[in-house]
Order: structure tokens, then C-alpha cells, then sequence
């Protein structure tokens, strides 16, 4: 009888035992289901240190110089280069967002002093693009075209944006005339992806039209 109670006391130490091992896997991400943290192709990782070692030097340029526009271009581009990056990563989503949003503050000072630059006015509406602003994106992207009718880019971000949003049949316009400023060409040949998506229905992909 002495020996049954004394398995008795012991029954919640074991349970507080087994409970323990299984849980001590499961907060380590080794089991029961977690996934571990998701490391950085090493690649990737210096193009990331290589885009924030440009962040800083411009950053640096643009303190030194406030009047210094084309210092904030660069550090606009910069910014969006790591951006870009960083959005690939789940974990650093915020951090890409905050950039875009810094890489529109400087394109925008830019464009103050230079607002006939069609290049720098298509890499200001794909940062908007990449923040979810669509139409404020479609604005600058139709601004380009009107100063440039033959940027071959912002037609091709037109027409990516509308498809992208539900608007296949508007896309379809401006994805031609992409095609047709040059078929052969790393843009023509995205223009015709994606108009092959709008005829056929489907939705495009998650990979953006780069800037």
C-alpha cells in the first residue's frame, strides 16, 4: 500500500517532467511546429550593407549640403534599393516601409528643383506603388508618360499597376504601347507578359515592375 501512494506523489512530478520536454523543443523552434527564423541569403546581405553604406554617405552629403538635390536623389535611390530588399523579408516589412517613405521625401525635394525628370518622377510613383498608393502611383506614372509619350517604363508601370489592382482591361492599352516602343527590350518583353495575363484572365504575380 506504502508503495502504491509513493507512485502516487510521484505521478505530478513526472507529468511537470514530460510537459517540460516537450515544451522546451517547441519554444527553441526545434519541434512542434515552429519555424525557425528565416536567415538572409548572404548575397543578399551585402547588397543590403552595400545600399545602407550608400544611405549614410548621402545622408551625410545632404547634411552638409541641404541645397544639394542630386545628393537626395541618390540617397532616394538608395533607399528604395534597400527597400526593395527588405520587403522580400516578413520580418523587415516595417523597415521597408519606413525607406519607401524616405526615398519619397528625398525624390520629392529632387523634383522640386527638377520637375521635368521623368526617370525620377517614375521611381517616386513606385515607391507610392510599393506602399499601396496606387492611384497616387497612377499619377505620377501618367505624368511621366505626358512629358515622355515614349518612356517605355512608365507605360509598362501603368499598365502593371491596373492589372496588379483588379483593372485588366485598362491595363491593356498602355501595356501595348510599351510592346510596341520596343518589343525586343527587358520592358517589352514584361509588357507582353503581363498583357498575355490581362487577355487571359489571371493575376498577375507578386514581383513588381522594378524601378
Amino acid at each position: 500500500m506504502k508503495d502504491n501512494i509513493k507512485w502516487l506523489l510521484l505521478i505530478p512530478g513526472l507529468i511537470v517532467i514530460i510537459g517540460l520536454a516537450y515544451l522546451v523543443p517547441k519554444v527553441a523552434g526545434i519541434g512542434g511546429g515552429n519555424t525557425p527564423t528565416q536567415q538572409i541569403d548572404p548575397g543578399v546581405q551585402q547588397q543590403m550593407n552595400d545600399a545602407q553604406n550608400r544611405i549614410n554617405t548621402y545622408q551625410s552629403q545632404t547634411k552638409t549640403n541641404p541645397a544639394d538635390v542630386t545628393a537626395a536623389k541618390n540617397l532616394g535611390e538608395a533607399y528604395v534599393d534597400l527597400a526593395g530588399m527588405q520587403s522580400q523579408d516578413n520580418q523587415s516589412i516595417n523597415d521597408a516601409d519606413r525607406n519607401f517613405k524616405n526615398a519619397i521625401d528625398q525624390f520629392r525635394k529632387y523634383l522640386a528643383v527638377n520637375p521635368g525628370d521623368v526617370d525620377v518622377t517614375i521611381d517616386l510613383g513606385y515607391a507610392y506603388s510599393q506602399l499601396g498608393m496606387a492611384e497616387v502611383a497612377l499619377r505620377e506614372f501618367q505624368a511621366a508618360t505626358a512629358a515622355a509619350p515614349k518612356n517605355q517604363r512608365a507605360w509598362l508601370n501603368i499598365g502593371y499597376l491596373y492589372l496588379q489592382t483588379g483593372r485588366a482591361d485598362q491595363s491593356k492599352a498602355p501595356l501595348q504601347k510599351a510592346i510596341n516602343l520596343d518589343p525586343n527590350s527587358d520592358s517589352g518583353k514584361e509588357a507582353k507578359k503581363f498583357l498575355d495575363q490581362a487577355n487571359s484572365g489571371a493575376t498577375p504575380g507578386l514581383t513588381p515592375v522594378s524601378p
